[in-house]
């Protein structure tokens, strides 16, 4: 290339060269990857000390963006299988549900509890790849930080997920009783359903603007009224009549749907806190 070439593209890297030099790595459509040297200009005073450091900045704004679009597609396709296995465990309590649930969701085994962590297994082995995108310290970066808190939810939503698998709902306690507990738990986990369709919805490269991160749903999740009036329900005596081991299996389900509701909850607060900064 003479020196007397225009050459304009992203600089990918940029390390120092000699006293007051630097060696830039260059792409360009024209060139590809092109490597120069940039005399001066680690000099305070040099017209280049700034232009570096503007297309460093230029870098790290619009590279990520093809890293992050599949990131986000992968996370969408996880909400997915989160959402059929929440809607088996609705229909469980519900048996009328199963007539409304899409093509897959099915019943819920251990293989597809199995095959949840798999997935999620498989998104982390992605991050890497976002990490190198994002500089020499990608862990500050937003779009990272969003990705380490939806792999927090997912993870939270799997583990209450296989525990309700595990535990199944109690049926030897007054009909009545057991009736208002299974519609409370199957509307609250109906509702995480429509949640996590919210945040698909938030969380699809083609719905937002381009390098800009998606915000949370809004308003805050609120649980059902069934959910929230449960805590009488348990008071009725039908309840405390009933052995050790059935108010241990309610206890358990409930503080697993719980923690699911808490998941989606400390998810987009943790969402906003990063998009907003």
């Amino acid at each position: 290339m003479s020196p007397e070439q225009r050459l304009e593209g992203l600089v990918l890297r940029s390390t120092p060269l000699g006293e007051s030099d630097r060696l830039l790595t260059l792409l360009s459509a024209g060139e590809g990857l092109t490597r120069l040297a940039a005399p001066g200009a680690r000099k305070p005073k040099s017209a280049l000390a700034a232009a570096v450091p503007l297309a460093l900045l230029s870098l790290r704004l619009i590279w990520p963006s093809r890293a992050l679009a599949t990131a986000l597609t992968s996370y969408n396709q996880l909400l997915c299988q989160l959402q059929q296995s929440l809607r088996a465990l609705a229909a469980q309590l519900q048996p009328q549900l199963a007539i409304d649930q899409p093509p897959g969701s099915g019943l819920l085994t251990p293989a597809r509890i199995r095959a949840l962590r798999l997935q999620l297994l498989a998104l982390r082995r992605q991050r890497p790849s976002l990490a190198g995108e994002l500089g020499s310290n990608p862990q500050r970066h937003p779009a990272y930080r969003l990705m380490l808190n939806l792999d927090d939810v997912a993870s939270r939503l799997i583990t209450s997920i296989g525990g309700m698998q595990r535990h199944g709902p109690p049926a030897s306690l007054d009909a009545d009783l057991v009736e208002r507990l299974h519609r409370a738990e199957a509307e609250l986990l109906l509702q995480l359903v429509e949640r996590l369709e919210l945040w698909k919805q938030h969380l699809e490269p083609g719905s937002r603007q381009q390098r800009r991160l998606p915000r949370p749903p809004q308003p805050p999740l609120q649980a059902p009224l069934t959910w929230l009036e449960l805590t009488r329900e348990l008071n009725d005596s039908s309840a405390n009549g009933a052995s050790l081991d059935r108010l241990e299996r309610i206890a358990a389900r409930l503080v697993l749907c719980r923690q699911a509701l808490q998941a989606i909850c400390d998810g987009e607060r943790q969402w906003a806190a990063i998009v907003v900064r």
